[in-house]
């Protein structure tokens, strides 16, 4: 019984999650070590990134590593990844985040309910926190969004 090969494409979509993933936890990375990182051969990893860099989820940051050998150009996420909204409605009010990639919270607003407040007074309220953390994000910047 011989054992099937995965695709060249399902290879390639796995290399790209281990860049991404790397990224996610260093935040910035030259290909020679996102290479270490993951134990995949350089020219692999480069792949990935032209990949990725053309698909607009990696961006040169413009520095560079120093050191032995040629110089490295680091890349992050880029910006255009999106963010996240986090909304927690409680009786108090209700708090509205913006998350980045990284989990970093990018913007918090705050809007107060007053106790017995219905359900629209809440809705409302809701809607100004959300408009607060997100004046300018266009709809497509907002990859998610979750509400307890």
């Amino acid at each position: 019984m011989s054992s099937a090969k995965p695709s060249l494409e399902l290879l390639r979509s796995l290399t790209d999650e281990h860049v991404l993933r790397a990224l996610m936890g260093r935040r910035r990375l030259t290909r020679a070590e996102v290479a270490a990182l993951t134990g995949i051969s350089k020219p692999t990893i480069s792949e990935a990134f032209r990949r990725l860099e053309e698909a607009g989820a990696v961006v040169d940051t413009g520095e560079r590593s120093h050191g032995r050998g040629r110089a490295g150009s680091y890349y992050s996420l880029s910006p255009s990844c999106g963010v996240a909204l986090v909304v927690s409605i409680s009786p108090r009010g209700v708090v509205a985040e913006a998350v980045d990639a990284f989990g970093d919270v990018t913007a918090s607003a705050q809007v107060a309910l007053d106790r017995g407040a219905d359900a629209g007074r809440a809705a409302r309220a809701m809607a100004e926190a959300v408009a607060a953390v997100a004046p300018d994000r266009a709809p497509a910047r907002v990859r998610t969004a979750v509400v307890s």
